[in-house]
């Protein structure tokens, strides 16, 4: 009897065929899985400029304007919520911490009529720049701290991802002062 009537072929055709489909598998959920994160994505937040604008003297509300670059590096469209956070000292020596949303209807206060204001969601295509003015009401009791210890921009997805970006600098202005 010869080597090729010995050995059993429909079972080495199967392992054969059973080790393919693994190696198949294997190698389509790792492409999904690397497409899956692209598609998904990441996003970063940057601060341009910003400013802080009491309307009118006779008023004692202030809006903190915020010129940010929001960067969609997901290979599709995605929607963002902007927040600002303030930490804040106290009299007392407490710190506390407000979380402000994006009120775009703030624009009416600001004289100026060139500002590209974002939406209340930020919509950005796949793999794209946006860039506008974020515009947060400040309460007075912020304005009335001890000092203000951190402003920090937050953008977050609609999956739950968060990025932020810190202000270092916020130029005051009042009524009767240039606009940006």
């Amino acid at each position: 009897m010869t080597f090729l009537e010995t050995v059993d072929w429909k079972l080495w055709v199967a392992v054969g065929s059973l080790s393919i489909a693994a190696l198949t598998l294997f190698y389509n959920y790792r492409r999904h899985k690397r497409t899956d994160i692209q598609r998904r994505g990441s996003f970063e937040v940057y601060v341009i400029d910003s400013y802080r604008v009491r309307p009118s003297e006779t008023e004692g509300k202030r809006i903190l304007m915020v010129n940010a670059s929001i960067t969609n590096r997901a290979t599709r469209s995605m929607s963002y919520s902007c927040s600002v956070s303030i930490e804040y000292l106290t009299g007392e020596g407490v710190v506390h911490r407000a979380i402000l949303g994006h009120e775009p209807t703030l624009v009416n206060g600001v004289r100026n009529d060139s500002l590209t204001v974002f939406e209340d969601i930020v919509r950005i295509d796949a793999e794209a720049i946006a860039t506008g003015w974020l515009l947060f009401p400040v309460p007075t009791s912020v304005m009335e701290a001890m000092r203000i210890e951190r402003y920090v921009v937050v953008v977050q997805d609609i999956d739950g991802r968060r990025n932020e970006s810190s202000i270092y600098l916020i130029k005051d202005i009042t009524h009767d002062s240039q606009r940006p």
